[in-house]
C-alpha cells in the first residue's frame, strides 16, 4: 500500500511542477527522486521487519524506473493540461 501511495505522490509532483511553470527535464528530475528516496528512507532509517538478505539494491533500480515512469506521466498530464488550459501562469521558468 506505501509503494501505490509513493507512486501517486511521484505523479503529483511531476503534475504540479510541470503546472507551476518548471520545465519538463526539471519536473521529470524532481518526481524521479521520489521512490529512491522513499527506498533509501525505508531501508536505513525506519527499523528492519524482516529477516535474511536485504534486496534493497534490486529494489532501488526497479523502483527508481518505476517512479521515473509515473513521474514522466505526471509530467505528460502537466502538459497536457497547459495545454488545454493556456491562460494558466507560467512564471517558473
Amino acid at each position: 500500500m506505501k509503494i501505490i501511495i509513493v507512486l501517486m505522490v511521484s505523479f503529483f509532483v511531476g503534475f504540479a511542477f510541470r503546472v507551476k511553470g518548471c520545465s519538463q527535464n526539471k519536473a521529470l528530475a524532481l518526481a524521479s527522486l521520489i521512490m529512491p528516496s522513499f527506498i533509501l528512507i525505508a531501508e536505513f532509517i525506519m527499523p528492519h521487519k524482516g529477516s535474511g538478505a536485504s534486496m534493497w539494491p534490486i529494489a532501488l533500480i526497479f523502483g527508481t524506473i518505476y517512479g521515473t515512469i509515473v513521474g514522466g506521466l505526471g509530467v505528460i498530464a502537466g502538459a497536457f493540461f497547459l495545454k488545454r488550459h493556456p491562460k494558466t501562469p507560467n512564471k517558473l521558468k
